[in-house]
């Protein structure tokens, strides 16, 4: 079952849940993210492109063993490949197309969904692409799975008992639909339960498979693709999206049309339909802009920035309190910011993803497809648990990079805003014991070195989020110590040889910064005394008649050495 569909073929062709079109709200692309509500479970890609599962986990639908309470990793992807978009069916599977052109699939294979035969624990890749052919798409129905590929040719596996893959029998690895005029290529994918919705670039939708409340118009199912009946001349279908028993397409100029069962207002309105026609708008001035189709509901993101939903509402999954509707209904107006993703693929609640990243759900929850932290039935758009904190704009350190000096942190910015904040500081790599506060002062240590910081965002029942800010410059020598405090140390003392000089007035705390220790240099005129380097000094014989001065040197670990002279004395001559 398609997830999101673009008012824009191209972005269609891009990705299945990057919302391109024109919405009066548009959204960063980084954070229109694809997510794929399930039958009892639900599968979304995390901010950092890994894809993530919840609710039931039969078959290892959502790779490994055991029910999922909170949004946790899927495994199998490659190193370096990244989950564009998603899918999951109301069988126990699961689809994740990857940024390298190849579908992956875990869960229940009994009737080849996944190509090969076994069912599957971990994503692994499905056969029967050719060569140098990419999918751009990828769509899951009722054991059966549909591929876009980059050459607009549908390739489908598994279940075909209804001719929902075209022809007869089941598949084991991906093949062509056959129905579509020579020369013309598929533009857009969706999968029903025994049914599939094609939209060419000749501007015709097409249909296979199950038809028995007209979801393909008309009437008998098909084995092969066929035009559906109804839109009118002069517009440009974009997208579609099917439902158990009802179809929806997406003109350009965002009306939605439906066809098939209408028992609950699935398609809008009442009475079943046996041809497209106009659905209800979403509401006054407002066009669709992306759709998906649930169990019996349907849903769009509107040109707002909003959520609408249509149809059943047995738990919750259109908003409010009544049993169904009729008229489209926004189910985000209490949210912010504006919906960028949307999906109700064969399930019974519907997931929204808003601009700052975040995956939100209303509906049923009877087995934590919506997670652990929102009630059984959620009846208010909220948030799904375990989602990351991400770091929209890396943290960085500002300050100068010299002993002594403070660096600080700026923490960047996270998608959803985070409250709290905790920060580990490291040393070429390494992390500094106790270094764990927004400042950090420069030690000797560090001279010499890069320092980073790592920053760890909290928000709610988010996952930790972490980030790391780019290496400061290499940590020089602090300033040297300097003398502040007046007046300035002198040598006092019988000027006599044989008599002890020593320095008054000499304070260690007039240095800034304060040293660990002070050296002295006695000089007899412009030459350094041998031996002489204490603060006191008996005079000699070489003395006489001299002048005599000490310097005195300021040593700071990690800094650079202050030194101070005090004034000339002249030794008697006696």
């Amino acid at each position: 079952m398609r997830r999101l569909v673009l008012l824009t073929v191209s972005a269609m062709l891009a990705s299945t849940a990057t919302m391109t079109g024109s919405p009066a709200r548009a959204a960063p692309a980084e954070v229109a993210l694809s997510l794929a509500a399930g039958n009892v479970a639900s599968v979304v890609i995390g901010q950092d492109g890994r894809p993530y599962g919840t609710g039931v986990n039969l078959y290892g639908s959502l790779t490994g063993t055991g029910a999922r309470t909170t949004l946790t990793p899927m495994s199998g992807l490659p190193s370096g490949v990244r989950a564009v978009s998603v899918a999951a069916g109301p069988t126990w599977f699961s689809l994740v197309r990857g940024s390298d052109g190849r579908v992956y699939g875990t869960g229940e294979n009994g009737a080849g969904q996944l190509t090969g035969s076994g069912d599957v624990a971990t994503l692994r890749p499905l056969t029967g692409m050719p060569a140098g052919v990419r999918a751009v798409d990828v769509a899951a129905g009722n054991g059966f799975t549909l591929v876009l590929g980059s050459d607009g040719v549908v390739r489908g596996t598994g279940a075909n008992v209804s001719g929902q893959l075209t022809g007869t029998g089941n598949r084991s690895t991906l093949m062509p639909l056959v129905g579509l005029p020579a020369g013309v290529r598929a533009t857009a994918i969706s999968a029903g339960a025994l049914h599939t919705l094609v939209v060419a670039d000749n501007g015709v939708v097409y249909g296979t498979g199950l038809n028995d409340r007209s979801q393909l118009t008309g009437t008998g199912s098909r084995r092969t693709l066929t035009p559906l009946t109804g839109l009118p001349a002069g517009r440009v279908p974009v997208g579609v999206a099917a439902g158990w028993r009802h179809s929806v397409v997406l003109l350009d100029d965002g009306r939605l049309y439906g066809t098939g069962l209408n028992d609950l207002g699935q398609i809008s309105g009442t009475g079943d339909r046996t041809t497209l026609m106009l659905m209800r708008p979403l509401t006054t001035g407002v066009t669709a802009v992306a759709i998906s189709a649930g169990e019996n509901h349907t849903v769009a993101i509107g040109s707002d920035g909003e959520a609408y939903a249509v149809g059943s509402n047995a738990w919750g999954q259109v908003g409010g309190i009544a049993l169904h509707r009729v008229s489209f209904a926004s189910i985000t107006d209490r949210v912010t910011p504006e919906v960028v993703g949307i999906s109700a693929t064969n399930s019974s609640h519907t997931l929204v993803r808003t601009a700052d990243g975040v995956a939100r759900g209303i509906g049923r929850n009877s087995n934590n497809q919506l997670t652990a932290r929102n009630p059984n039935l959620t009846t208010v758009v909220a948030p799904l648990g375990g989602q990351l904190l991400l770091a929209t704009r890396r943290p960085t350190i500002r300050g100068v990079s010299r002993v002594g000096d403070v660096l600080t942190v700026d923490v960047g910015a996270w998608s959803p805003a985070a409250t709290h904040y905790a920060y580990r500081w490291l040393r070429d790599g390494v992390v500094i014991a106790g270094a764990t506060a927004r400042a950090h002062r420069l030690l000797a240590a560090d001279r010499g070195r890069h320092l980073t910081v790592e920053v760890i965002a909290a928000q709610g029942t988010y996952a930790l989020g972490r980030a790391r800010s780019a290496p400061s410059a290499r940590v020089r020598y602090g300033v040297a110590p300097r003398y502040v405090r007046a007046p300035r140390p002198r040598i006092v003392g019988v000027k006599k040889v044989g008599k002890r000089l020593r320095i008054a007035r000499l304070a260690p705390s007039g240095f800034a910064p304060a040293p660990t220790r002070l050296r002295y240099q006695w000089f007899r005129g412009a030459k350094k005394i041998r031996g002489a380097t204490k603060a006191t000094y008996r005079v000699t014989r070489k003395d006489r008649g001299k002048r005599l001065k000490v310097r005195i040197v300021a040593v700071r670990p990690g800094h650079l050495s202050g030194s101070l002279d005090t004034r000339r004395v002249r030794i008697s001559r006696r």
